[in-house]
């Protein structure tokens, strides 16, 4: 079986007059259907992937949920009271900014892989808290250290699942680990699971929705393997999957992934501990607290994992 991919015609690169019509067009809430009409020349995946790339450009991704975001984050660090945090994807420094102001805090590895977008996270944390970081060199990535009010701050550019491996090896263990990105962490997941502490908490925000609403099979089945059973078995109830169940293999997977340790000592049980959609289903972001404790046995965690799959 083969994935058609939409190309648009001719491959040919947008003009600036182009972009400026679409940033246009988004901020007068105009749907694709209606920039289709005025660019019948680009495929729907052309037009998504541009205006996506205009409001990342912009800072724009996601502004009508940000302070619901923010709002979340902080709940979420009274209920867990973490003492060593990992960033996985800070971009830069929003969220950075909030755990830092939580008092309980002694540690913290936020991790940005965009050089320039890593640069930016530097400065606004330095303007913000009046901090001055020095550059270590560990394993030829660039770290950035600072300390504010004794807590230790690690400021990684560089790939966050290679650093979370490079901890791991040195035995080290997180409370809270926040995996808040716009595509999918689900393939390396397990790298992430590692690190956290028995009784640690995982956030993991679920940028499959996206591809979800777009019926992007070839980005779901690369994120989640559950799917492609699905699609193999009957290609057309793929196209059926409900938004629930569609929830229901993310998490099932997500749990499964408990197993996927080195050691047998280490299978992980996880457990959804909140479910919070940041805007209005469908369209919303899905962001995930998860329980993480040690497991006692391989079958804990397919019993649990059970749970979900049997109604996906």
């Amino acid at each position: 079986m083969r994935f058609k991919k939409p190309v648009a015609d001719g491959r040919t690169t947008w003009s600036v007059a182009e972009e400026e019509t679409i940033r246009d067009l988004t901020k007068q809430g105009k749907t694709l259907k209606d920039m289709k009409h005025i660019f019948p020349k680009r495929s729907d995946t052309s037009i998504k992937n541009k205006i996506r790339k205009i409001r990342f450009k912009e800072n724009n991704y996601g502004a009508e949920h940000r302070q619901e975001k923010y709002d979340l984050v902080a709940a979420w660090l009274e209920m867990t009271k973490p003492s060593v945090l990992f960033e996985g994807f800070a971009g830069e420094g929003n969220i950075t900014s909030i755990y830092l102001e939580y008092n309980a805090l002694k540690e913290i590895h936020a991790c940005e892989i965009k050089p320039k977008i890593f640069d930016t996270l530097v400065r606004n944390l330095e303007r913000k808290f009046d901090l001055k970081f020095r550059q270590l060199k560990i394993k030829e990535i660039k770290v950035m250290y600072g300390v504010l009010d004794k807590k230790q701050i690690f400021l990684v550019n560089g790939d966050s699942q290679k650093w979370a491996s490079h901890l791991y090896g040195k035995g080290k263990k997180f409370d809270f680990v926040d995996l808040d990105t716009c595509g999918t962490v689900l393939p390396g997941l397990q790298n992430y699971i590692r690190i956290v502490n028995d009784n640690g908490f995982l956030a993991v925000t679920f940028g499959e929705f996206l591809s979800y609403r777009f019926g992007r099979k070839d980005a779901l089945i690369k994120s989640n393997p559950l799917l492609f059973e699905v699609f193999l078995r009957d290609p057309k109830s793929f196209k059926k999957i409900t938004l629930q169940q569609f929830y229901n293999r993310l998490i099932g997977w997500v749990c499964l992934l408990g197993s996927q340790t080195i050691a047998y000592k280490e299978l992980k049980l996880i457990k959804p501990k909140q479910e919070v959609v940041l805007g209005r289903k469908p369209r919303g972001v899905y962001r995930v607290l998860f329980d993480v404790k040690k497991s006692d046995s391989l079958a804990s965690i397919l019993n649990n994992a059970s749970k979900y799959l049997k109604n996906a």
